[in-house]
């Protein structure tokens, strides 16, 4: 009979070593350094590789004080399904994993250690709220995140989003840490009944979350990060009735996301990343663009007005008042009269009588 999973990691090397009688070394290769955080699942270490020159990672140990076997078969199942997802996911938000293994009854995760703090660690230090602008950014880092394990083959639901859950490294770059509940989704499998209080939408309370389960999640976290205030559970999110000054459009952002009808979200990540930008305004012109663009306009519109006025004056001539050309052959003296007597023939009432005009032109003439 084959081998079954769990066997083969019973089968791997438990020897426990000392280095110099102070850490303990797992695999003649992980040194433990210390301890850095427990949960519900087991404990976490720091250690060095010191086959890749001390590198830094993370010792995740399953705990082995269970009260039940069938407790302790479930926690197991979790801890290989944990390991098995993230070898199979490569993304730059996502920790690697790097090793996986048992020692003396107990079980271990290797996994990428990141240089930074949860989160919920951070916004408790400084005792505020993150600004908008940063969640906007944690929020996009995330999604993308989501886009790549929901568009996974098979896809993969996180199942356990949440502040404590996400790590941010020293280049204020998002790190999805813990996938010890994340699964490969099956729409036709019943999935487990785990919860976290606040943060788990309807659906995961009975045992069907899917991808739409983890744009909840998200939510009710970007809630969490813009009041400090931890999200009620199974209830719509406005994060703009805990402050105020949050926009209009990060507030419906989160009140669909959070909507307890699943079909009333956002229906994938993908849509809830394109929708998570305000939208664009246009920017306030300058004042003194304003001023060349007038004077632009200006001189636009006299150069029109001189162009226009040209091709009047080339269509139709100059203009010499009444003096048409059917006036100006009825001002052309006769043939056989004179200039002179046609510049006085206009001069006829002052000259008194008609023939008066042939003797004054007469004793003109003489005089020339």
């Amino acid at each position: 009979m084959a081998k079954s999973f769990y066997d083969k990691l019973q089968d791997s090397d438990s020897s426990v070593r000392h280095a110099n009688n102070e850490s303990i070394m797992l695999q003649n290769r992980y040194q433990i350094i210390e301890l850095i955080g427990q949960g519900g699942m087991g404990s976490i270490y720091l250690a060095n590789d010191i086959r890749l020159g001390k590198r830094k990672c993370i010792v995740k140990k399953l705990k082995d004080d269970f009260f039940k076997d069938e407790d302790k078969d479930k926690a197991l199942s979790f801890f290989a399904r944990e390991a098995q997802v993230l070898s199979s996911l490569h993304h730059p938000n996502i920790v690697h994993v790097y090793d996986f293994f048992a020692e003396d009854d107990n079980y271990y995760l290797i996994m990428e250690y990141v240089d930074g703090r949860n989160l919920e660690e951070i916004l408790y230090e400084q005792g505020k709220p993150f600004s908008e602008s940063e969640v906007i950014s944690f929020a996009t880092q995330i999604l993308d995140v989501l886009v790549y394990l929901h568009n996974h083959y098979p896809p993969v639901i996180y199942r356990d989003l949440k502040p404590s859950n996400l790590m941010l490294n020293e280049q204020n770059k998002i790190k999805l840490i813990d996938f010890g509940i994340a699964r490969p989704y099956d729409s036709n499998e019943d999935n487990t009944h785990i919860v976290s209080q606040g943060y788990s939408p309807p659906e995961q309370y009975w045992g069907a979350s899917e991808p739409r389960s983890d744009l909840y999640s998200l939510g009710c976290t970007l809630y969490f990060l813009l009041t400090a205030q931890e999200p009620k559970a199974l209830q719509v999110c406005s994060p703009k009735d805990i402050v105020s000054s949050i926009s209009d459009h990060i507030d419906l952002f989160i009140q669909r996301a959070t909507a307890q009808d699943i079909w009333l979200r956002y229906q994938s990540a993908t849509e809830m990343l394109e929708a998570i930008q305000p939208p664009v305004r246009p920017e306030s012109f300058p004042a003194k663009y304003k001023t060349i663009l007038l004077i632009a306009c200006l001189i636009l519109f006299l150069a029109v007005i001189a162009i226009a006025f040209m091709e009047l004056l080339t269509t139709q001539g100059p203009i010499t008042g009444d003096l048409t050309t059917e006036n100006s052959q009825k001002l052309k003296p006769a043939n056989n009269v004179s200039p002179l007597s046609s510049s006085l023939a206009g001069q006829d009432d002052y000259l008194g009588e008609p023939g008066a005009l042939l003797i004054k032109d007469q004793e003109l003439f003489k005089a020339r």
